[in-house]
């Protein structure tokens, strides 16, 4: 009889640590106890914002935990679809939020930021992962994260703050998850911080506001660190800080109008607008091909049709997309016409082209399960979602992500410590094993002689008799 089990990975960490304790080893309190995972995004936070030596909390997790030098966010790097890659490991032509602001042909609706309807956020099933945690047997803890109000598959977090909103002081958002972690409500947490993405916004990357935001910023990693310490978690809870995209100067006199340069006479049956990126939707397929002409007379912007769309951007294969897409070059703004004063001033933007160094984010890891001044150049958003699956121990769903890059940042490889495990416990039964047959020879040999000696002593009784 074959007999089939399945052990996950705090069942093994349990063996191990019964093992361990069989062979005397000292114990740690975190030796078999489950993970704890805290993902932390600051919007908008560029990966060159560290070397300004104005984030010292930032800078010394990074010298005693584990970094990449930035990361490539997806295209287009947009603050939602770029924050829903992070927590489901897919493009945006794969989850199918392909931007802040797009249309849908099959729904005939439009979609702006505020929308909770299932049908915009898992057009494939997909979910974010605090939701697979919670199917898992976890708990979750959601505050201000894009997509903590919106129910997939029936279910929403455990716990959430509030709806989306500036007005949370950012202290309060790390406070919530401290206080849910301490007492073991959760085991998985994901904050949200708005900043410095609207300070760049309001006055760009390179301002004095820059500078004191980015303070701001470090401050609140200090007060998390430390509400963690008071809970003695600082140094059980695994955490990423991370960014959805960067940013770059831009200014209203390098602003493209592209009404200016479409076809008079076949306008679009109307534009999605999430600047610098601008959606043609064209009345008949028949006029894709004069608006495209059209709109690539305009300067300093690129012109796609979807079929022409870069494979690497991992942008063109959903019905989402427009049939033309253009993109401004680094720096410059592209609207369909002068009618959004609040986007005209802007001094700071984002959404460029995802190979540009001024849109990289950066990662930052520090925790029990990170090595210590652990380092690799850069890695897609994509891959934190296998990692965070695999500290969480989790089954991730399908995902574009992989491990090969991420597993080096880890103080063991993903398997090692299975091996580890199924190593000594093959040790540990084959002791027994050989143990129990040594019991074995030695009872028989005992019978034996049991048997021997009383035929002998019978032997002798019936010779005195004799």
């Amino acid at each position: 009889m074959t007999m089939l089990f399945t052990l996950s990975k705090l069942d093994l960490r349990r063996l191990l640590c019964l093992l361990l304790m069989v062979t005397g080893v000292k114990l740690t309190r975190n030796t078999y106890r489950e993970e704890l995972l805290l993902l932390v995004s600051f919007d908008g936070f560029r990966w060159d914002y560290l070397e300004r030596d104005l984030t010292p909390t930032l800078n010394d997790l990074a010298k005693h935990g584990s970094r990449g030098g930035y990361i490539i966010n997806p295209f287009a790097t947009k603050t939602l679809p770029s924050h829903f890659t992070t927590v489901t490991g897919l493009y945006e032509e794969s989850h199918g939020l392909v931007g802040t602001k797009m249309y849908d042909p099959v729904l005939n609706e439009t979609f702006h930021r505020n929308n909770t309807s299932i049908e915009w956020w898992s057009q494939t099933g997909q979910e974010p992962i605090w939701i697979t945690n919670q199917r898992q047997g976890g708990s979750s803890a959601v505050i201000e994260y894009p997509g903590m109000d919106v129910s997939f598959g029936g279910m929403r977090p455990d716990y959430e703050y509030s709806h989306f909103s500036y007005s949370v002081p950012f202290d309060k958002r790390s406070d919530f998850a401290v206080s849910l972690l301490a007492n073991g409500s959760i085991n998985f947490a994901a904050i949200y911080f708005h900043e410095p993405d609207l300070t760049g916004h309001q006055h760009g990357p390179d301002s004095f506001e820059m500078n004191d935001t980015l303070k701001l910023c470090d401050n609140t990693v200090k007060h998390l660190m430390k509400e963690l310490k008071k809970v003695n978690l600082l140094h059980e809870v695994n955490i990423i800080f991370t960014s959805d995209h960067g940013m770059i100067s831009v200014d209203k006199s390098r602003t493209i109008y592209a009404e200016n340069y479409l076809n008079d006479t076949i306008y679009p049956h109307f534009t999605t607008e999430d600047n610098p990126v601008l959606s043609i939707w064209p009345r008949k397929e028949s006029h894709v091909e004069p608006l495209y002409q059209s709109l690539k007379s305009a300067p300093h912007v690129t012109v796609y049709k979807k079929d022409e769309i870069p494979d690497g951007y991992h942008y063109k294969n959903n019905i989402r997309v427009a049939p033309i897409v253009a993109v401004a070059d680094e720096g410059w703004m592209l609207v369909a016409k002068n009618w959004d004063p609040w986007q005209l001033s802007y001094k700071g933007n984002h959404g460029f082209n995802n190979s540009l160094n001024s849109m990289f984010g950066f990662f930052i890891a520090h925790g029990p399960a990170f090595k210590k001044g652990g380092l690799v150049d850069s890695f897609p958003s994509v891959d934190i979602y296998p990692l965070m699956c695999h500290i969480l121990d989790i089954k991730p769903n399908s995902n574009n992500g992989t491990m090969a890059i991420v597993s080096m940042l880890l103080r063991t490889s993903p398997s090692s410590w299975k091996v580890l495990v199924l190593g000594l416990t093959c040790v540990l039964l084959t002791g027994c094993f050989l143990v129990a047959v040594k019991l074995l020879f030695r009872q028989i040999r005992s019978q034996k002689m049991d048997v021997y000696h009383r035929l002998h002593m019978n032997d002798e009784t019936n010779s005195q008799v004799f």
